[in-house]
């Protein structure tokens, strides 16, 4: 993205894929610079846009909550997971075994480890950090 704003729209260009973000103050080589980068897989973003976005991560308490909730949900096995996104994908119990084609009897013993494993108490709290987590 090549903008004169470097405010809140750099995190909203981040937040649907941009690779880029400079400002049209740019010189002439940082322009280059950074095109050469996003073409060869890497980003281009201004210092004084990263200084922003710096600021903004450190500062939003979502990003720490998903980045917790990615950790705690990286201990689960694949398996773990799956049923830990059902219900954030609005499955019952029932409806996830017919899914994994498993017994009912084996999802709640999968919920109860993977309550265990993320340290909370029930299948909402673990459904929350999955969709913290990204997982569903």
């Amino acid at each position: 993205m090549f903008t004169v704003f470097d405010t809140d729209v750099a995190r909203r260009a981040v937040a649907v894929c941009a690779d880029g973000f400079l400002l049209k103050t740019a010189s002439p080589e940082e322009i280059c610079g950074g095109i050469r980068n996003i073409a060869g897989g890497l980003g281009a973003v201004s210092p004084k846009t990263a200084a922003q976005l710096f600021t903004h991560v450190r500062e939003d308490p979502l990003a720490t909550q998903r980045a917790e909730a990615a950790r705690l949900v990286a201990t689960l096995t694949p398996r773990k997971r799956e049923v830990a996104a059902g219900p954030v994908r609005g499955l019952s119990n029932a409806e996830l075994a017919r899914e994994l084609y498993v017994s009912e009897t084996t999802v709640k013993t999968h919920v109860a480890s993977a309550c265990i494993k993320l340290g909370v108490d029930n299948l909402v709290q673990a459904a929350v950090i999955a969709d913290r987590a990204g997982v569903a």
